[in-house]
């Protein structure tokens, strides 16, 4: 049997606008109302265990007859539990996610905006405007004077590292040795002369620089070469070079009679070449007593030191008088024979032959 609802039933009212009394056709049924609340939302996720709310029918007839419900429930209102459930961790997420993306997007293009607006004032503005701003100072201009000459400083060592009542050091130059020129006591030019330096001052120097001059000969087959000896300090002193032949002598006794300055002298002939000195006595020096210091030669048993070559055995007789007054040691070579003789007063010479001994005299001159 249909259902006939009363409220569709025609009213006195309901007539159409013609004026009869037939009834007017029941109006369409109301639209289905679907309403969602947080409340209605809350309870289907409770009853779906956490799945999507789905909208309620809503009848607004029964819902005007109804008391009036608030249509805001304050989460304040709800427990812990309830509220944990109504509102999950991944929505609040999916709500601040795109609120910090654009903050983060709005950071950049202002650090992006600030380094375009520094590159453009860098490189373009500043270029034209800062000279303006900035000018440039010009450089001085530096003329060519004549350089100052500074006093020479000199080097202190500090107080603190000497005495207070110790003077200033002053930083010594090498005192560089002064070269002592030769004065030749022979009065007549010798046959021949020959400079010989020596690197030390020594017998064995003395005498290889000897024998090597002795092995160039002279043009005629006799004669005499002076030979004019220099160590680092110019011309040997006498006083050091006779000690070094004959140990007897000491050099500081020989300097107190006689002159530096000797004259040395090879003589050659047809038997060898053989050596000889003469030396002078200082003008303030006592020559008896000179006589008396070189007399200790006859006693030496180094006589044989003079000698480029060995001279052979010494006469046991020892030193005898000469036709010249000179004093001789006769040796068993040949042309071999230590003379020495004063000429002059003061002027000593010494030869290793007799003919050596002559003819240094010539060229003293007393001959």
């Amino acid at each position: 049997m249909e259902n006939i609802n009363p409220q569709n039933w025609p009213t006195p009212n309901n007539q159409n606008n013609n004026g009869d009394n037939r009834p007017l056709p029941p109006p369409p049924p109301p639209p289905e109302i679907t309403l969602r609340t947080m409340q209605s939302d809350i309870e289907t996720m409770k009853k779906s265990g956490g799945e999507s709310p789905v909208a309620q029918p809503f009848n607004p007839t029964a819902s005007a007859s109804a008391p009036q419900q608030k249509s805001t429930i304050e989460l304040s209102a709800l427990s812990k539990e309830d509220a944990s459930q109504a509102v999950p961790a991944v929505v609040t997420e999916e709500l601040e996610a795109p609120k910090k993306k654009g903050n983060i997007i709005k950071l950049a293009l202002i650090l992006v905006v600030l380094i375009g607006i520094g590159a453009l004032g860098y490189f373009v503005v500043y270029p034209i405007v800062g000279p303006m701003l900035f000018p440039k100072t010009q450089a001085p201009i530096v003329v060519n004077n004549p350089p100052v000459v500074n006093p020479p400083i000199t080097e202190q060592v500090p107080a603190t590292e000497q005495p207070a009542t110790t003077s200033p050091i002053t930083e010594q130059l090498p005192v560089l040795p002064v070269i002592k020129p030769h004065q030749t006591l022979f009065t007549v030019e010798p046959d021949a002369k020959k400079n010989v330096e020596l690197i030390t001052v020594t017998l064995a120097s003395i005498k290889s620089a000897l024998t090597s001059e002795s092995a160039i000969k002279l043009t005629a087959t006799t004669g005499l070469k002076e030979m004019i000896v220099f160590g680092p300090n110019g011309q040997i002193n006498f006083s050091e070079t006779l000690p070094l032949f004959l140990t007897e002598f000491a050099s500081t006794t020989l300097s107190q009679y006689f002159l530096e300055d000797f004259t040395t002298f090879l003589y050659y002939d047809k038997s060898g070449v053989w050596p000889g000195i003469v030396a002078k006595v200082k003008d303030s020096a006592n020559v008896a007593n000179a006589k008396t210091e070189i007399a200790k030669l006859e006693t030496s048993a180094a006589l044989s030191s003079f000698y480029l070559t060995a001279p052979g055995t010494a006469d046991v007789a020892g030193f005898k008088d000469g036709a010249t007054g000179a004093r001789y040691l006769k040796y068993s070579a040949t042309g071999a024979s230590l003379n020495y003789n004063w000429v002059k007063t003061n002027v000593l010479v010494i030869s290793t032959s007799y003919n050596g001994f002559k003819a240094a005299l010539t060229k003293l001159g007393t001959q």
